[in-house]
């Protein structure tokens, strides 16, 4: 079976598959064609806030639902709300974009996402100070993802001064890192501190 890295069959262009099952991460294109793909999102995975991709646009998740997505579009960084009016006394209701978890694929992190969420550039490393700490990203190319890393900036142990403590690996996409960052802070990666 070959990989696939995106949800389209590169042997027929289609969209179309036999069976897609969120729980697998195999695809059977109508034309008869197998593949897997590198990483599935599965609904456990996100939650709202998360930017993801869907219709070749950056998307906010506004609801999750079984295994329905809703969100909005991103246009400078803010979702864009769009409205329908409803029939009886003419107020207006959101109207997300609404589908099937399959269709949305993570977006890849790279480092224009540090240099937008505020970090600044350490040797190899991506960091950010929050209170004590300084939280550092390094890309590994021989593993082709993201290694999170935590370093003490005011420890009363003079060895820990500097040196960078790894927590967590394979991280790959945006979502992935917004759900690490929200758990450990309780705050959106992209929330500028005061």
């Amino acid at each position: 079976m070959t990989k696939l890295d995106n949800q389209l069959c590169p042997i027929c262009g289609g969209d179309s598959w036999k069976h897609n099952s969120i729980q697998t991460e195999e695809k059977h294109c109508k034309c008869g064609a197998d593949f897997y793909l590198k990483n599935v999102m599965k609904p456990q995975d996100l939650r709202i806030g998360n930017y993801i991709y869907y219709e070749h646009t950056t998307h906010i998740i506004s609801g999750i639902m079984g295994n329905k997505i809703y969100s909005w579009w991103v246009k400078d960084g803010k979702p864009v709300i769009e409205y329908e009016q409803k029939d009886v006394g003419g107020a207006q209701v959101e109207n997300p974009y609404m589908d099937v978890i399959s269709r949305y694929d993570p977006i890849p992190l790279t480092d224009a996402h540090f240099i937008e969420w505020g970090f600044y550039k350490d040797g190899e490393y991506w960091g950010r100070g929050i209170e004590d700490y300084n939280f550092c990203f390094k890309y590994r190319d021989w593993a082709k993802n993201w290694a999170f890393y935590q370093e003490f900036t005011d420890s009363p142990f003079e060895h820990d001064e500097g040196v960078k403590y790894p927590i967590s690996f394979d991280i790959e996409f945006v979502h992935q890192i917004q759900n690490l960052w929200f758990a450990l802070l309780h705050k959106e990666i992209n929330e500028k501190e005061e």
